[in-house]
């Protein structure tokens, strides 16, 4: 979601493939040449639930922030989505949305000849 104000993204200037330089780990999120949908994808892990991207926002852009992990109260660094609001300008809003989920009914190993 847009948050007031609107985004503040810094489009690319990555000559890279899409996703390039990507440095995603527990308190950090930083890369090249993202577009809305890998932000979403890296985002998840981090929020704990599934990040859809609805803001119709196109293009590829540079990233990079950093937030409190797990909401630790003793951290001077902020939430993910106060660090999301600040370096982008984009808000994570809870809402009941259709996502794709694959279901494994059952796994049979059936043995092969070398």
């Amino acid at each position: 979601m847009i948050a007031k104000g609107g985004p503040h993204l810094t489009p690319t200037k990555a000559v890279h493939f899409p996703g390039f330089r990507i440095r995603v780990s527990s308190g950090e999120m930083r890369g090249e040449n993202w577009s809305m949908p890998q932000l979403a994808k890296y985002l998840a892990p981090a929020a704990g639930f599934p990040v859809v991207n609805r803001t119709g926002i196109t293009g590829s852009y540079d990233i990079g922030f950093s937030y409190a992990p797990n909401s630790e109260a003793d951290s001077t660094l902020p939430s993910l989505n106060e660090a999301l609001k600040e370096a982008t300008g984009l808000l994570l809003k809870p809402q009941r949305v259709p996502v794709e989920t694959l279901v494994i009914d059952a796994v049979q190993k059936i043995p092969t000849a070398n």
